[in-house]
């Protein structure tokens, strides 16, 4: 049941979004910004914080637009908000999410400047899915790959991807196979 306040104080309202960046509000009366949770501040130190952990946790897919702006954008997640990402990693709220979903917000990651600020993130919360968690413990001879494991391998492969993206044909299929080029190292890698 949905119920609709038009009354609802600008200060009650606030604290159903999500992050304080999307908290900025603007009075077109006045042509002012209204800022209730300085997210002007969190913007400009480049900074993602949620509003109101009460109220974050009720849309698991929060997580994931966390990682995408982390890689968009180049922000970190400040602390509170990170240990309430892992909270609701280890809680398996993230299994719930569609398909289509996780993959709108995997392919705004893909297409971002850094995408792998948005996969760093998610493997610090343990809500890598297994496929790519997997790269993280195959090891690479490092007299080739000096960068260490599978997983910073295609970090690497994937920022030095995204500034040549727009220069190929289908930039987003291009990303998807830069992400998953080594999926296969961990079944066929052996420790010799």
């Amino acid at each position: 049941e949905v119920i609709i306040d038009p009354e609802l104080p600008m200060e009650l309202a606030i604290q159903r979004r999500d992050l304080t960046i999307n908290a900025l509000m603007y009075d077109y009366k006045n042509k002012t910004i209204i800022d209730l949770c300085n997210g002007i501040d969190d913007l400009k130190n480049k900074v993602i914080r949620c509003v109101n952990p009460n109220t974050f946790i009720e849309d698991p897919l929060r997580v994931l637009r966390i990682a995408q702006f982390a890689a968009r954008f180049e922000m970190i997640v400040e602390d509170e908000t990170l240990e309430l990402c892992k909270k609701m990693v280890k809680q398996g709220m993230l299994d719930h999410l569609s398909n289509e979903r996780v993959y709108g917000e995997y392919c705004k990651m893909l297409m971002a400047n850094r995408p792998s600020l948005g996969f760093e993130f998610l493997k610090e919360i343990g809500g890598l899915p297994s496929y790519l968690y997997d790269l993280t413990r195959t090891h690479q001879r490092l007299d080739y790959h000096p960068e260490g494991d599978v997983f910073e391998h295609t970090m690497l492969v994937l920022d030095v991807a995204a500034l040549m993206k727009q220069k190929t044909d289908e930039p987003l299929s291009f990303m998807w196979s830069c992400l998953l080029h080594d999926i296969g190292k961990p079944l066929v890698t052996t420790s010799e």
